[in-house]
């Protein structure tokens, strides 16, 4: 059974895009989200007592060292309210993790712009369900910050989009995500 299904992320919190994120000008990338997401969650959720400042601001392979040097605690396995890291290739991956059930393995995550080929900054993919109001929110924010972000439901491979939707699998499967004949690690960034 699943954990979560349907829209995780309605990127209604305004520090997706306002002038206050240092990754606002990488809109769409999977670095934006996941800081992002960690500092929606800690504002929406203040009782969960996440520690989101000096989160990596840098390419997603750097995420696990940088946060270690920054007094994060990283580890092997996921918890609710941690970063996935996947330090191989030259730009590596992070995931959010919005819950894990450690009885049946099960990983529940969002993420952004993890596509074949990657998508340029300034884009979102979401799923068609969503794309209404999740275009309607972007629009307001173009509005007010006076930036330029498309929203679609599926990227110019014709991919569904799956931008900040609640994703379940196994952590055999997630761990293995992005692996590549270099090899890969995959850590977790611990919020809490």
């Amino acid at each position: 059974m699943a954990l979560h299904t349907g829209q995780s992320t309605s990127f209604e919190d305004a520090i997706f895009f306002s002038s206050d994120n240092p990754l606002r000008n990488y809109v769409g990338q999977c670095t934006w989200y996941c800081w992002s997401k960690a500092h929606s969650k800690a504002n929406a959720y203040p009782e969960r007592n996440l520690k989101v400042d000096n989160l990596p601001t840098a390419d997603a392979y750097k995420w696990a060292n940088i946060a270690k040097s920054n007094g994060f605690t990283i580890g092997d396995t996921p918890k609710k309210d941690s970063i996935a890291v996947w330090s191989n290739g030259s730009s590596g991956h992070v995931a959010y993790v919005e819950d894990y059930n450690a009885n049946t393995g099960e990983v529940c995550y969002s993420e952004a712009n993890w596509y074949t080929a990657h998508t340029v900054s300034g884009n979102l993919y979401v799923d068609k369900d969503y794309l209404a109001n999740i275009k309607q929110t972007v629009k307001t924010y173009n509005e007010k910050y006076k930036i330029n972000i498309n929203v679609d439901c599926e990227n110019t491979n014709g991919e569904k989009g799956t931008d900040g939707l609640f994703k379940n699998t196994s952590l055999s499967a997630f761990k293995e995500k992005k692996k590549s004949s270099k090899g890969f690690t995959c850590k977790f960034i611990y919020l809490n």
